[in-house]
């Protein structure tokens, strides 16, 4: 036979103090959001990198992306939080031309890609979770309109990455 008594949470098991544990990477957007976070995630005294470029620049660079995943352990020691905001800043799909959607593509997907294989060498002792963010790319309710269905490419990286890559916790 089971018992069972309520008892009151300890402020050390709390989710506020497994909150406070988290060391977040964000790959900041352009419109805010990024920002806005890693502002928020320092007030509640989580140490955080905001890494805002443009995509370009830093989408293939193997050497930068090392280095930054780098740069943080250093100060910070194991990153517990990845979060990728790029998909929210990708064009409408009917206003691009097709040299502008192989730009996004490369971009996005690209960037995504290279930020998991230097996540995989640098933490691969301590994995993290990886945090995917996008937006209009899929339906929630069906009158929702798909205005960014490029960065739907993420989802079906995410859900890759989730399947072969475990250890990240891709969500």
């Amino acid at each position: 036979q089971w018992a069972w008594h309520a008892q009151p949470v300890s402020p050390s098991a709390s989710g506020q103090s497994q909150f406070l544990q988290r060391k977040w990477l964000i790959w900041g957007d352009q419109g805010g959001v990024g920002p806005a976070l890693a502002q928020r995630f320092r007030s509640q005294g989580c140490p955080c990198l905001l890494v805002q470029t443009e995509m370009a620049l830093l989408a293939l660079d193997q050497e930068k992306v090392r280095s930054i995943i780098s740069q943080f352990k250093l100060e910070h020691g194991a990153i517990t939080d990845v979060l990728y905001l790029w998909g929210l800043d990708a064009a409408a799909l009917p206003v691009m031309q097709e040299n502008q959607l192989k730009q996004e593509t490369t971009g996005l997907c690209g960037g995504l890609l290279n930020l998991v294989q230097n996540l995989l060498k640098e933490t691969w002792q301590s994995p993290c979770h990886l945090w995917i963010v996008t937006q209009n790319s899929q339906h929630v309710l069906l009158q929702d309109k798909v205005t960014q269905a490029v960065t739907a490419m993420l989802w079906g990286m995410g859900r890759t990455f989730h399947l072969e890559i475990p250890e990240l916790h891709c969500s």
